[in-house]
């Protein structure tokens, strides 16, 4: 141990004599070591950590295996029937427990606010080992109809709405004007899978569908029919209680819902949508790593030739080859350690980075932390890179001969000449990983541009929305609804910097759908299914003009167009494709097919809107005056003639002073909707990307470091050369051409490596093949001209030698 803190103490000597070949490995095993921390931490926290719930391993998440119009589906929903069946004949669960995920307006706190429902069974919370920190969870007569409504809070509900007084437990407040008293808060760290403001029974009440002038309507945040969780019993594996379901379901269900059971764990549930994406980032850092330690080694067995003599003198003095090779290895764990160290830094940096790019959306994203498990592995990625780094050049350097070591100005030596070919080899190495890496984000960057440069089909800039949900039965009928939001137009239109106003029930980006089954005038009905569900929105009269959507034929909706004049409606170009195919459709009539007995007239056809996403493409689109067809909750859409963020506060205060007791909510510009809709991407393209620019940063600095080296080793060479009459133009070419041919080799095995490794991107680009010629030859040629640029200082030099001099210095 004495001899080992004796090696330690003269490796952290000899780093201090040199500071500036210190400090250089230390950063770039930094940039490397930080990159592979930051990525295990979500990693870690997202796809390895259990998820906080107790014995976790054991709960599942139930699906349904269906044919449904010799179809296969995977339903995450089961029929509350079939979910009491389960409960009551399983053998295999200790307990199942439904949820659905709802909206309600919570009233009775500071200000009414339109929050995230969880509706759940009585045994919901005890499944998942979570007790309220303070009251109790759901009783199982709570869970019966007819039962006094409960609701039990989170914890950030309870502190914004309540100013976390414990006196809440027992106060009455309405959800949806509906009074329940609150039983329950929970801890502060809770979270479910999906993130719930308040929970009530699940059988108390059904979500809505609203109807109205026979527009069926069906909203997206909620069905009927709940998702199913349940835990195991000990010892019980998840094929057997699949059995044990599909046996229950075989008895019990009706033939039409019948189907097998489909258990996944929750942790995999949850996960599944994130886990290629991760695990790719992650093999990406690895990449980034590697090449830092092949610059690295470069960099070491750079000072090879240097310390030789040094090692000849401690071998004349009785040091064996392991005690010189233990002491340079050490030397190499310390750069490690000190690179981790900094890569810790470089981690706690990169989290506001991942926030900022959008990786909130990741499961988990809060409990993402630099815990002990990512402690442990900074160490052993320090200690493993020391080795990968270190291993080859302390070998190199503990062969030591002492005769050829000892003599003044030693000629260049076979070890030399491997040494020049194993840095040449690690230089194109690096060369073949960069372009893996490039050739990966440019994929991802060309998938970005090309749907960032798909036209939504609207205009989204300088347009606020907001939304409010109205009371059932404050606002019961249409023209009440109709005069609230006639009214909040009419206030917001007075509002200075505000240019025109609109309403809509369904506007772009805000991931609510309406739709109808719609009946062509003159042509027979069809049965209703998914192929011809056609969204339906409610919009104002400005409504187009306001998003600047085109009218192609026809006229707009105008003031004219209300509840007892003739229906009308509008279609888009695909709907108008779709049931009139070579014809002009305004004049033509439409209905409902699932109930109503009026005609709508089509007045108009205005262009495709990309209703959710640039990525989902355009589908057929209905829309209808909000003066015929009310619904209760709509979106205001303002446009502004500046910032429409400056004049959020002054909007949502004009709303909110028509009816104080409506909450207004989803503030946002649809700037902001539509960038976030791109964040994932955008998010996996830049960290791709930076790890691209790195890895390219520093194949040229490896590049640069091997030909200057040669140049060195080569003076005398050169000197030669240009005494017997060769140009500096030609010296140039020389010292460039070796350069672009260790660029080229790697180059050639990075292409072979990227034809089977971008394979697994293609869930992550959009339009573009992962197998694209064009990206593929433009990052060769691009890393080639990098590695040119790399050569031409060292080659200045070299063509700049003065003969006499490199000749005298041999």
């Amino acid at each position: 141990m004495a001899t080992l803190w004796q090696d330690v103490r003269y490796g952290l000597r000899m780093l201090a004599r040199s500071p500036g070949f210190a400090a250089v490995v230390v950063a770039i095993l930094a940039l490397g070591i930080g990159a592979n921390t930051a990525i295990f931490s979500v990693v870690n926290a997202t796809l390895l950590r259990p998820l906080p719930y107790v014995q976790s391993e054991q709960l599942v998440q139930v699906k349904r295996d269906l044919i449904k119009d010799s179809k296969r589906e995977i339903s995450d929903f089961t029929p509350v029937a079939q979910l009491l069946a389960w409960q009551r004949e399983n053998r295999a669960f200790a307990s199942l427990a439904g949820y659905v995920r709802a909206e309600a307006t919570l009233t009775g706190g500071q200000r009414a606010e339109r929050v995230q429902c969880g509706r759940v069974t009585a045994g919901f919370f005890s499944l998942l080992g979570v007790q309220p920190s303070l009251g109790r969870a759901f009783l199982p007569e709570e869970d019966q109809a007819g039962a006094p409504p409960a609701v039990v809070l989170s914890h950030s509900v309870w502190q914004r709405c309540f100013g976390a007084d414990p006196a809440a437990i027992g106060r009455t407040v309405l959800l949806d004007e509906r009074s329940h008293t609150i039983v329950g808060i929970l801890p502060a760290g809770f979270q479910f899978i999906e993130s719930y403001d308040v929970y009530v029974p699940l059988m108390l009440e059904q979500i809505p569908v609203h109807r109205d002038e026979g527009v069926a309507i069906t909203i997206t945040y909620g069905s009927s029919d709940p998702a199913v969780i349940g835990r195991l019993k000990p010892g019980i594996r998840p094929v057997q209680a699949q059995t044990d379901l599909d046996r229950v379901v075989e008895t019990t269900a009706e033939p039409q819902e019948r189907g097998r059971v489909l258990l996944v764990s929750l942790h995999e549930h949850v996960v599944a949508s994130t886990r290629s994406s991760l695990y790719i980032l992650l093999g990406a850092v690895g990449f980034v790593l590697l090449i830092a330690c092949a610059n690295v080694a470069n960099l070491l067995l750079a000072r090879v030739s240097g310390r030789r003599r040094e090692m000849a003198i401690r071998a004349a003095m009785g040091a064996g080859r392991w005690r010189i090779l233990r002491q340079l290895l050490i030397e190499s764990v310390l750069l490690a350690l000190l690179g981790g160290v900094g890569g810790l830094v470089l981690t706690c940096a990169a989290m506001s980075l991942l926030r900022a790019f959008g990786a909130v959306n990741l499961p988990q994203f809060a409990s993402i932390r630099v815990d002990r498990w990512v402690l442990a592995f900074t160490t052993l990625v320090a200690v493993a890179a020391s080795l990968v780094f270190g291993l080859v050049p302390a070998w190199e350097t503990s062969q030591v001969r002492l005769v050829e070591s000892l003599k003044e100005g030693g000629r260049g030596t076979t070890q030399g000449r491997s040494s020049q070919r194993l840095r040449s080899v690690l230089v194109a190495s690096e060369v073949g990983l960069a372009l893996v890496l490039l050739t990966g984000a440019v994929l991802l960057v060309k998938s970005f541009l090309i749907l960032h440069g798909i036209d939504p089909g609207f205009r989204p800039d300088r347009l606020l929305a907001l939304t409010v949900h109205l009371s059932p039965s404050k606002y019961p009928r249409l023209e009440l609804q109709a005069g609230y939001f006639e009214e909040a137009l009419s206030r917001l239109r007075a509002v200075p910097g505000i240019e025109l106003v609109a309403a809509s029930a369904t506007p772009p980006l805000s991931h609510v759908v309406t739709g109808e089954f719609i009946q062509v005038e003159g042509r027979p009905a069809e049965p209703p299914s998914a192929d011809s569900f056609i969204p339906c929105d409610m919009v104002s009269p400005d409504f187009f003009r306001v998003l600047g959507i085109p009218l192609r034929s026809g006229r707009f909706f105008t003031e004219q167009d209300r509840r007892g004049a003739p229906g009308v409606v509008i279609i888009n170009e695909s709907l108008s494709r779709r049931c009139f195919p070579n014809e002009d459709p305004v004049g033509r009539q439409i209905k409902g097919a699932l109930g109503g007995s009026d005609w709508w007239t089509i007045v108009g056809v205005v262009g495709d809107v990309h209703q959710f996403g640039v990525e989902q493409g355009v589908w057929p689109q209905l829309y209808r005056s909000c003066l015929q067809a009310g619904f209760p909750r709509m979106s205001i859409v303002a446009q502004t003639a500046g910032d429409p963020l400056r004049l959020a506060a002054a909007v949502r205060s004009q709303v909110e002073s028509v009816d104080r007791d409506q909450p207004v909510f989803d503030v946002q510009t649809l700037e902001q909707r539509l960038s976030g809709q791109m964040a994932p991407r955008r998010a996996k393209m830049i960290l791709l990307g930076t790890f691209a620019v790195i890895a390219t940063v520093l194949a040229a600095a490896g590049i640069f470091a091997v030909i200057s080296y040669t140049v060195a080793q080569r003076t005398h060479e050169i000197g030669v050369r240009m005494a017997m009459g060769a140009p500096g133009g030609h010296i140039l070419k020389l010292v460039v051409r070796q350069g672009i041919v260790l660029a080229a080799a790697g180059v050639g095995a990075g292409l072979l490596a990227s034809l089977w490794l971008t394979r697994y991107l293609a869930g992550m680009l959009y339009d573009v093949k992962p197998v694209d010629p064009l990206t593929f030859t433009t990052v060769a040629v691009l890393l080639i001209g990098v590695a040119a640029l790399a050569c031409m200082l060292p080659a200045w030099r070299a063509a700049k030698v003065d003969p006499m001099i490199a000749l005298r210095s041999e």
